[in-house]
């Protein structure tokens, strides 16, 4: 996620509170000096076998360098 850091703080303390969601994991948590998925929407990550990538941070980072 992307944003003011409150926000981005109240949006993932009402993901972990909410029952629906189990084994929440932070993969990254670092302030940035522009955003990298400025036109993105809110969505699922597909599974992750096949993207080339070894783990779900890689690839996030992945989709960031290809618009």
């Amino acid at each position: 996620m992307e944003g003011a850091q409150r926000r981005v703080f109240q949006r993932m303390e009402a993901i972990i509170t909410d029952r629906r969601h189990s084994a929440v994991r932070i993969l990254r948590e670092v302030a940035i000096a522009e955003r990298r998925f400025e036109s993105w929407s809110f969505g699922a990550l597909p599974l992750m076998s096949g993207h080339g990538a070894e783990n779900p941070e890689d690839f996030v980072l992945n989709l960031s360098r290809h618009p």
